[in-house]
Parts: structure tokens; sequence; C-alpha cells
């Protein structure tokens, strides 16, 4: 379990801190939006809704993980 969720936060923050290097920039409530969707993807991956809600229930917490 542990492991996907590592997976899936490197598909959520790979766009979130590289585009950003490109001239792309993010609100917050964008980058949020982007955490809840990797969230959903999760779950239908089969992710632990625990985990899920503890790593992934905003950016700042995500960025944490």
């Amino acid at each position: 379990q542990e492991d996907m969720a590592y997976t899936l936060s490197a598909f959520a923050f790979g766009p979130l801190h590289c585009l950003p290097k490109l001239g792309f920039s993010f609100t917050k409530a964008e980058a949020d939006a982007t955490i809840a969707l990797w969230r959903h993807v999760g779950f239908y991956l089969g992710i632990e809704p625990a985990i899920l809600v503890k790593h992934f229930r905003d950016w700042e917490t995500a960025e944490a993980f």
C-alpha cells in the first residue's frame, strides 16, 4: 500500500514541481484540485482510503508526504 501511495505521489507532484520551471504557475486551489484528482485515482487503484485521507488531503499535507 505504501509503495502504491509513493508512486501515486510521484504522478501527483511531478507536474506541480516541474511545470513552474517552464514558466507555468498554479494557484493553491489548482494545486489542491490536482491532489484531489490523484486522491480519487488512488481510490480506484485500490489504495486504502485511510492512507489517501492522511497523505493526500490537500497540497500542504501531500507535499509533506
